[in-house]
């Protein structure tokens, strides 16, 4: 039987294993050869980040997904992102964004920048950081529900900071 704090354990090392591993992508084009050559040892980092990325994720959004069927005390109120379905844009929730991951036929993850930390909310601290430029990955899914098409962009690091907060 897995006990909370096993779970709770898998969860966070998970989310590490993760969050080392999309942040190290914004590390791998900048040493890549500029030319993508073939006997760059970085490139072929680059070129197999996409299905590591996607395989590790699908697996931590499962894990939370089936969490959230025992015990959804707030999977469906928190905001990670924004979803696009009819043309229309809404928010997207944590538990969406479980099932949108899960779902998708397209993974894309954007290497984005902000100039304010993406966990700040004005109450908490993070805005007060002297960091000046931060790294802000999108998680980038698309894919077909009842035949009609949608998009969902998930703030990457809101996702996880969700995923930490549920099982710690």
């Amino acid at each position: 039987m897995i006990t909370s704090e096993i779970l709770s354990e898998i969860v966070t090392d998970k989310c590490m294993k993760l969050t080392a591993i999309l942040l190290s992508k914004y590390d791998f084009i900048e040493l890549s050869h500029p030319w993508h050559e073939y006997w760059c040892p970085f490139e072929n980092f680059v070129i197999r980040f996409d299905d590591i990325f996607a395989k590790e994720l699908i697996e931590l959004s499962a894990l939370a997904r089936v969490s959230l069927d025992v015990d959804d005390t707030f999977g469906s109120k928190i905001i990670v992102g924004s979803l696009i379905e009819d043309s229309k844009q809404s928010d997207l929730t944590f538990r969406q964004a479980c099932n949108k991951i899960i779902h998708a036929k397209k993974y894309k993850v954007k290497l984005a920048w902000s100039n304010k930390h993406p966990l700040d909310n004005g109450r908490n601290g993070y805005g007060e950081s002297n960091i000046k430029k931060f790294k802000n990955p999108i998680i980038k899914t698309a894919g077909k529900y009842n035949k009609k098409e949608w998009k969902a962009d998930i703030i990457f690091l809101k996702y996880i900071s969700v995923l930490q907060e549920k099982f710690s």
